[in-house]
Parts: structure tokens; C-alpha cells; sequence
């Protein structure tokens, strides 16, 4: 009986291998036969043809599992409906399919497979439904207004490029609120300028099927910052150079590389090429990258790029927070607080206090949870005012959010003079900011009257 050697059908790949498939090619290789097995089931199940294939390689020579000549078929016939299957793998296939003693029996068992894992069901069931974006700005806020920020004098004199990306809500009438810092290059040197400018900027808001605006959250945005002509501001780009490295390595197959590709689409709409970064979140997120998979949740969830599907948005994100990613189990959280039921905001909490330190925006949502629960195992107004208090003011700046949301935490614990002092610094801190009041009224005029608008 033939054994075949699944790594060495592999060499014919580029070697600038994925981190998820590296790794189980070297658990491979090392004799920890179960780890690769575990490694090669995950990516496979996810639709990674030539973890199918080693699949079916494993099964044909019993490592790790028993061996099984119908799985082995099933699961390479799986493998070589791919674009990408070789000749050298077809003629494996072949040498396999000889092996078969029962073809019915074997046939059954691909059938199992392919209604799981073919690329069919898998894009009925977890892939995204790419489509075009309607404009540039379609993975991140559409602003409507724009105040240019000052460009720093220490950065301009040197000559300095850098950027600052934002996560942040839309009111009704487009204002950012809640600004959270996600990022910055270099350092915090244009932090302070863009902070400043993109205060006064305003942004296309949600409306609903009636065309009524709504508040938009966990939108992103990333200021740039490049010395142009006379000093003057210009679009930062990235490094050809640096650009084409990351672009060879993401078509030779390297997670990493097709990660950060997609990611580079994604946060910088001038590039010239038309890419979709879903396509190549999705080619990583296959191989289990994790922040590829947040990406591709994120999308799926927003409807960036792709059809909206919360159910695949969930299960990839559910992947990724598996890993150990905390960003995609923060998202998590918050998803499952915006749900009016027990068991959801049971949920939330459970991931949220899960994280031994949450990021600024989910310590908001978190935050909110507790002080408006209608749940009692839930509800904790005192930790609501505790994580109100302990936003780090270096990276969020929404001062009215706060008071909001102490606001309603001392009302669920009866105190409505102080719900109402609150609420009434609230309303007078968002005045100044320009921002839509008529929720900040409400909330107030009911505390007012002893009641609780949750």
C-alpha cells in the first residue's frame, strides 16, 4: 500500500506559507501527528483546499485517526474541486479513488462532506456575498463636513507623515460622538490637531427604511497626515515599495501578507488598485488568522463591501474571539447587550468581564449595560458609575457620555436629584460640543419626573 506525504505534495506552494498552515505543517513534521490533524480539521472545515487534502492524506494513512480509504477519498475529492488543485494532487486523488473498495459507501461520505464544506455551502452558510462598495468611503464613516486640522509645526518642520485612526457614534443630526482613539503614527504627535478638527466635522447619519436618521454606531475613520505642495496637506500614501512586498506575498498565499493587503484597502481609500478588502480578509480568515477573521465579522455585520449577514458576522467573529482575539469577544459583548433579553445581556456580561482590561469603547457599552439593565442578575449601577469614571480621558473624549451615563445609573438606584444634576451636566456639556440634544432632553425631562426612560 502506497503512503502518501502530504508535505511533500505541498512544496509545490509558495513557501511564504500561511502562520495557521505553517503551523500545522510543522506539527507535522515534528511527529505531533494530533496537533497537525486538529490544525489541518479547522482550516479545512473552513473551506482551505489544501488542508482538505492533507485531510484526506491523514485518513489515507491512518495518522492520528484511524485509517479510513472512504474519508481519505472524501475529503481529497473535496480538496481537487478547487481552482487551485494541481495536477500532482489530481493524480494523488486518482491513486487514492483505485484504493476504494466500496464506491458507494465512499461516494456517501463526500456527499457529507460537500454539504458542509464546498464552496457552495460555505458561501451560503459562512462566506461574505461580495459587492462593489457604493463609494470610497464605504468601510468607514462618510464625512459631509470637513474641517481641515492644523498641521502640527514640529511635524511639518520636519517634514513628518503619520495618522490617526477613530472609532466613534453618528448622532441623528451627524455629529461624532463618543471619540475613542484607536490608533496613532507616529506616537501622539497629530492626536491633539486631530481631535481638535474632527469635533467640528459632520457625518452622513443612518437613516432607517423611512428615511428617518438614526444614531450610527462604532463607525471608523483615519485622519492622514503627508506634506504636500507648499506645505500644504496631502493624502498620505503608502511606500510602493512597501505596498508591492505585502501585495506579492498576499498572492503567493501568506495570511499574514493577504491580512494586511486587505487591511491597507480597507483604512486607505486612495490607493489606486479596485480592491475589495473583504476578498482578502476572507482569504486569510479561511486559514484561521484571526484578525482576519474580526475584519471579515466586522463586514458582515456592517454590510461593508458584502451583503449584510449578522448570522456569518457572529460565527466569524465567534472564531476569531476563540482564538483569543480580545477585540473580536469586545464586539461580542456589545452585540449581545444591544439584544432585549436576559439571556443576552447574561451574555454580555459574561464576555465583557471575561477581558482583565476592556478598551475604552467597550468599557462604554459595558457601562450602559449595567446602569440600564431591566435585569437584576444583570444591573450594577455602582460598577455602571465606576466604569463611567474610569475612561481614560487620553483616549476617549465625550465628556456628556459620561454624565449620561451616571445619570441613569443613579436613577435604576433611585436617586433622581442626582440622576437630574447629571443629566443636566449631560445636556450642558453637549450644547457646547454642537451635537443632537433632543435624546439628552428626554432622558432629563423624565428623571425630572421620577421616571426611568429604561
Amino acid at each position: 500500500m502506497h503512503k502518501i506525504y502530504s508535505i511533500l505534495l505541498l512544496i509545490i506552494f509558495s513557501p511564504a506559507v500561511l502562520a495557521d498552515f505553517n503551523a500545522a505543517l510543522d506539527a507535522y513534521e515534528s511527529g505531533n501527528l494530533s496537533d497537525a490533524y486538529s490544525r489541518f480539521k479547522s482550516m479545512g472545515e473552513l473551506g482551505d483546499s489544501r488542508s482538505q487534502f492533507n485531510l484526506g492524506a491523514m485518513y489515507f494513512n491512518g495518522e492520528s485517526v484511524d485509517k479510513d480509504v472512504n474519508l481519505a477519498y472524501a475529503w481529497m475529492k473535496l480538496a481537487i474541486k478547487s481552482d487551485n488543485a494541481t495536477e500532482q494532487q489530481k493524480s494523488v486523488f486518482e491513486l487514492v479513488s483505485s484504493k476504494v473498495k466500496d464506491k458507494e459507501k465512499a461516494e456517501k461520505a463526500y456527499r457529507v462532506l460537500e454539504a458542509k464544506y464546498s464552496s457552495e455551502a460555505l458561501l451560503a452558510n459562512l462566506y461574505p456575498v461580495i459587492v462593489k462598495p457604493e463609494n470610497d468611503n464605504a468601510f468607514a464613516a462618510k464625512p459631509t463636513k470637513i474641517v481641515d486640522p492644523k498641521y502640527p509645526r514640529k511635524a511639518a518642520m520636519k517634514g513628518i507623515s503619520g495618522w490617526v485612526r477613530f472609532q466613534f457614534d453618528v448622532d441623528k443630526i451627524g455629529a461624532p460622538r463618543n471619540l475613542v482613539l484607536l490608533e496613532s503614527f507616529p506616537d501622539d504627535m497629530f492626536v491633539d490637531a486631530s481631535q481638535r478638527a474632527i469635533k467640528k466635522w459632520r457625518f452622513e447619519p443612518a437613516t432607517d427604511s423611512q428615511g428617518v436618521s438614526n444614531v450610527d454606531k462604532g463607525l471608523t475613520y483615519t485622519m492622514e497626515y503627508k506634506i504636500g505642495v507648499n506645505g500644504k496637506a496631502a493624502k498620505l500614501l503608502i511606500k510602493e515599495d512597501a505596498y508591492n512586498i505585502v501585495k506579492s506575498q498576499a498572492l503567493q498565499g501568506d495570511a499574514v501578507s493577504q491580512f494586511k493587503f486587505g487591511f491597507m484597502h480597507k483604512k486607505f481609500s486612495d490607493l489606486e488598485e479596485d480592491v475589495n478588502p473583504n476578498d482578502w480578509f476572507l482569504k486569510a480568515a479561511v486559514q484561521d488568522f484571526p484578525l482576519a477573521q474580526y475584519q471579515l465579522g466586522l463586514s458582515l455585520i456592517k454590510g461593508q463591501g458584502c451583503l449584510e449577514d449578522k448570522a456569518k458576522g457572529i460565527e466569524w467573529l465567534s472564531r476569531s474571539a476563540a482564538s483569543g482575539l480580545k477585540d473580536a469577544n469586545e464586539f461580542l459583548g456589545t452585540l449581545a447587550s444591544e439584544v432585549q433579553s436576559q439571556e443576552s445581556h447574561q451574555k454580555a456580561v459574561q464576555l465583557f468581564s471575561a477581558e482583565k482590561e476592556l478598551s475604552s469603547y467597550a468599557k462604554l457599552d459595558y457601562a450602559w449595560l449595567l446602569a440600564t439593565s431591566p435585569y437584576q442578575d444583570v444591573a450594577n449601577p455602582k460598577l455602571a458609575i465606576k466604569l463611567a469614571e474610569d475612561l481614560d480621558h487620553r483616549e476617549f473624549w465625550d465628556e456628556a457620555t459620561q454624565y449620561e451615563i451616571k445619570a441613569a445609573a443613579f436613577a435604576a438606584l433611585g436617586d433622581y436629584k442626582k440622576a437630574v444634576d447629571l443629566q443636566q451636566e449631560a445636556l450642558d456639556e453637549a450644547d457646547d460640543m454642537n451635537v443632537d440634544l433632543s435624546i439628552i432632553e428626554e432622558r432629563l425631562s423624565l428623571y425630572k419626573k421620577n421616571q426611568k426612560w429604561f
